[in-house]
């Protein structure tokens, strides 16, 4: 039973997409104003007779730039989520107490809506990925945040997810930037979609 980081991700959504972003995330926003005044600060350097100050401003704005695309805050435990076929387990740490969670377990084939909407996906020499599964019962919505953080856990929730599809439950993944996506998967052309249409009888 794949068991991953459960996550008390809750915000507010972005204005453009409506989806939950990392752009919102506080490693974001810190990142980019320290890039910001490094930045800026380095280009003027030389104005102000601080030449020796160049390059390692800019160093430390690069350094801002990257450290802003890691939403940490966004991964932060409160919990874990176990995946299965028919339903999902959320067990919540002592203590916490999450109005916006669904209440365990939660039974998929009740579902009218299961949104997935990949936060934050990094999956180059391994996996990190912070996904925010929202989930419509009777029209009334839940949330709750899921961890990915190794290329185990990436093939255990793939595992899942395609016994999800294959079960006909109302899935539906989003990247942050409001792209539909399939099984995590960007880039899909027309005939491709048209096959994952056929194959597991979904609208895109």
């Amino acid at each position: 039973m794949p068991k991953f980081t459960l996550s008390n991700l809750e915000g507010e959504k972005d204005s453009l997409t409506g989806n939950l972003t990392f752009t919102q995330s506080k490693e974001y926003r810190y990142g980019m104003v320290i890039y910001g005044i490094f930045y800026c600060t380095s280009m003027l350097a030389d104005d102000f007779g601080q030449d020796w100050f160049t390059i390692p401003g800019f160093i430390i704005a690069i350094v801002a730039l990257v450290a802003a695309y890691f939403p940490y805050s966004f991964a932060k435990k409160a919990g874990t989520a176990h995946l299965k076929k028919e339903e999902i387990e959320i067990d919540l740490d002592e203590q916490a107490n999450f109005e916006h969670m669904p209440d365990s377990p939660v039974k998929l084939d009740e579902l009218n809506e299961i949104n997935i909407n990949i936060v934050s996906s990094f999956r180059w020499w391994s996996s990190y990925i912070i996904l925010q599964v929202i989930i419509n019962k009777d029209g009334e919505e839940k949330t709750f945040g899921v961890v990915i953080k190794n290329r185990k856990q990436e093939a255990q929730y793939l595992e899942v997810l395609e016994s999800w599809y294959r079960a006909g439950y109302p899935v539906k993944e989003i990247t942050g930037s409001g792209f539909r996506v399939f099984k995590l998967n960007q880039g899909q052309n027309y005939a491709e979609v048209q096959k994952i249409k056929k194959k597991y009888g979904i609208e895109w």
